[in-house]
């Protein structure tokens, strides 16, 4: 929010949701594995997806439903093993991270970098 940058959140937990509709966030409630829910997200004109759920599965679910509807889109996740990480590639996931510690500084640098260059 600080960078300007345009974002939509979405969440299954209904508590999250009302609490981020609070602050004035965009929230779509929710699985991102349904390809309605990220119709209701934009993720049709979205540049960029970022993945957070801890599973793998879960995981490639959401980037193969995202590819459906907007197969331009760059995803970024996290993985916890280079097998994983490889996979991902397989699937056309241009970015995966693997430090637990720096996952989230490292993905918001990333997301911004990009960001911030497409505006350019």
């Amino acid at each position: 929010q600080k960078q300007g940058v345009h974002y939509v959140v979405i969440e299954q937990n209904r508590e999250h949701v009302e609490a981020m509709r609070k602050q004035d966030i965009r929230v779509v409630s929710g699985d991102a594995c349904d390809t309605t829910v990220l119709v209701q997200s934009h993720a049709m004109h979205a540049s960029m997806l970022v993945i957070t759920p801890p599973e793998l599965i879960k995981a490639r679910q959401i980037a193969k439903a995202a590819q459906l509807i907007n197969p331009h889109i760059e995803i970024v996740l996290r993985t916890h093993t280079h097998e994983e990480s490889r996979r991902l590639e397989e699937d056309g996931v241009k970015a995966t991270f693997f430090s637990e510690e720096d996952l989230a500084e490292i993905m918001a640098k990333h997301v911004l970098q990009r960001v911030t260059s497409a505006a350019s």
